[in-house]
């Protein structure tokens, strides 16, 4: 008898499986499962890291200064190029991003969604497109005012090349040549581009 339970002992451990099979306890039925291989958290990790875009620099604080339009014309903007078409025409906006305009309507007005940036790397400006994107104009009267457009803000978007654009006004003048719609404002700024890859 002493032989017996001293045997049964030795091959049922104390939490109730067996020694021998490594089991779990009587009427469980049921084995714990493994933790998660580390490889397979780092590859989704790597993963989700390799679907964020990434930007090259090709070119970085270019001045750039917009001046207020003449009466009953627009200013039109490339911002790829970059390039000012002073005088443009009424719909020749293909492959611009804005258009400054005094025309029945006087407003600056976005061609592409236009953001306010918090930072001036490119995942924070790409950030303010999404995040903060203003309306497609700003009328005369919003621009006399300067709130939204004042000095020091940084403007961003995604260029009709799918580049990444970023205006920093610098300084913001007011215009006193002749023929123009009064309180349009300069705005002095430097420009920086990214390629979106």
């Amino acid at each position: 008898m002493a032989l017996t339970a001293l045997v049964t002992w030795a091959l049922v451990r104390p939490d109730g499986g067996t020694a021998a099979t490594g089991g779990s306890p009587s009427g469980g039925g049921r084995t714990a499962a493994a933790p998660a291989a580390p490889q397979a958290t780092a590859t989704a990790t790597a993963t989700a890291t390799s679907k964020q875009p990434a930007y090259t620099l090709l070119f970085e604080d270019k001045p750039f200064t917009l001046r207020a339009p003449a009466s009953s014309t627009g200013t039109h903007v490339d911002l790829d190029a970059p390039k000012l078409f002073p005088g443009g025409k009424i719909g020749q906006v293909t492959g611009m991003e804005l258009t400054y305009q005094a025309w029945g309507d006087a407003d600056l007005r976005f061609l592409t969604p236009m953001g306010r940036s918090s930072g001036t790397t490119p995942e924070a400006c790409r950030a303010g497109v999404d995040t903060d994107t203003l309306p497609v104009a700003l009328p005369e009267k919003e621009l006399k005012t300067g709130g939204t457009l004042a000095k020091g803000t940084v403007l961003c978007t995604v260029t009709s090349e799918r580049n990444l654009a970023m205006l920093r006004i610098t300084d913001v003048q007011p215009h006193s040549g002749g023929g123009l719609s009064p309180g349009m404002p300069d705005y002095v700024t430097t420009l920086t581009l990214w390629k979106i890859t």
